[in-house]
């Protein structure tokens, strides 16, 4: 399994199903501000039946104030009906641009949901099933919809904002929406809406506090430092008690990029428990290491870290690893990460041989390394004994290597990954 594919798939699940707000401003602004167009979702395959980039409207009866339209009867379920609606009306045409945008992106959106939603509850698990594939069971499927719900509501968009003035706000705006939104599919509506609303606020308040607490040279100051951590801390305080504990570690460990930490392995399955474990102690770590400056040493110390402490940085995370994993799982876990294996492992893959064969291979390359070292090291041989002896090793290897793995991928390993072959007969393969 490809779990780097998988993993970077994985992030389009996190998505909050939601409806964009309406962006619109200029002349035609109090007519929008009444609320969002409720339009009828779009044919399978829309058209635009009318586009029209000029009206003019006039007076036909002198003396009588013109009644402008409301807006049920300039918004249309048509596109270019409503495109040309709102032109008939004088609104600037930067507005229509964004009214229209932000109307398509809500259908876009509303048409996406059941898709997501049908496997965000189950995103765990399906991220953890063995033999998961890109190309196969429900996250692929909703991947692929979504993918042709995009490139369909993109024509859509190039066909009813031809000829409009690109101010890039609506589109800018939706994006930030939408972004913010990202984070939050796996709660309810509800709360969806108003955890959104809170990363906005803390979005608008930082930018302020940023703009406010720069000195001469455009660096922050040490006042606004503190006030943009007093915030931080306020905001995670406020998502955590409207989101819950439970909700809260989920929206950390899907937004946190910790999930990927079995991403490089080969033949190594983490059960959902143990993604969503290891996932949590890694974030856990990432956070100590970014609050606290001298952590394990490498954070930025005003003195060099010790040997002893550098030693620890780098075997305490291992150490503890493995006490979760407990001691078989962690060797399936080291198997799965040694460069040797991963070759050995893709090599199996690409020709279809047994699942066990990768690992077999590793044995044999384990047992062999040891074994001319042995003979490169017994004192009691002569140089020509100890050469007849690692040809003996190679050659036997050899053999082996090719009964296990087969003619082809044999010829494939030796110039992929199989070079060691060729120095096991070396007095001294590692000059």
């Amino acid at each position: 399994m490809n779990w780097r594919r998988v993993l970077l798939a994985s992030g389009a699940l996190n998505v909050l199903l939601g409806v964009l707000a309406l962006a619109s401003g200029g002349d035609c602004a109090t007519s929008s501000s009444h609320g969002a167009p409720s339009l009828a979702p779009p044919p399978p395959n829309p058209t635009v039946r009318v586009i029209t980039n000029h009206v003019e409207t006039t007076n036909t009866l002198p003396g009588l104030a013109m009644q402008w339209p409301g807006w049920s009867q300039i918004v249309a379920a048509d596109w270019g009906e409503f495109r040309t609606n709102l032109l008939a009306v004088g609104c600037p045409r930067e507005t229509i641009r964004d009214i229209l945008y932000a109307s398509i992106q809500r259908e876009y959106f509303a048409e996406r949901r059941p898709h997501l939603a049908a496997v965000n509850a189950i995103f765990w698990d399906e991220l953890a099933r063995q033999g998961m594939k890109l190309d196969t069971g429900p996250i692929a499927k909703a991947i692929e919809r979504i993918k042709e719900l995009h490139q369909r509501y993109d024509q859509l968009s190039r066909a009813v904002l031809a000829d409009l003035p690109h101010g890039d706000e609506a589109e800018s705006t939706a994006r930030q929406e939408q972004g913010r939104a990202d984070q939050f599919s796996h709660l309810e509506p509800v709360v969806q809406s108003r955890a959104s609303e809170l990363v906005a606020n803390y979005d608008r308040k930082r930018d302020e506090l940023m703009t406010a607490h720069r000195d001469e040279r455009g660096q922050i100051t040490p006042e606004g430092k503190a006030a943009l951590s007093q915030l931080a801390e306020a905001h995670r305080s406020e998502l955590g008690e409207l989101m819950g504990p439970e909700a809260t570690l989920e929206w950390r460990l899907r937004t946190g990029g910790q999930a990927n930490w079995a991403s490089e392995l080969r033949g190594f399955e983490p059960t959902p428990e143990e993604l969503r474990q290891i996932a949590d102690w890694r974030l856990t770590l990432a956070e100590s290491a970014d609050a606290d400056e001298n952590f394990w040493g490498r954070y930025g110390t005003s003195r060099p870290p010790s040997d002893a402490n550098l030693a620890a940085s780098k075997s305490a995370p291992e150490l503890r690893l493995r006490q979760m994993l407990g001691g078989e799982r962690y060797a399936e876990y080291q198997r799965a990460k040694d460069g040797s294996y991963q070759q050995l492992y893709d090599l199996s893959e690409r020709f279809e041989l047994p699942e066990q064969s990768a690992s077999q291979a590793l044995q044999m390359q384990t047992d062999a390394n040891r074994a001319a070292e042995q003979v490169r090291n017994n004192s009691n041989l002569t140089g020509a004994q100890r050469r007849d002896a690692l040809r003996a090793i190679q050659q036997e290897t050899q053999r082996s290597y090719q009964g296990l793995l087969g003619e082809d991928a044999y010829s494939t390993y030796q110039r992929h990954g199989g070079e060691w072959l060729n120095t096991l007969s070396a007095l001294n393969p590692n000059p």
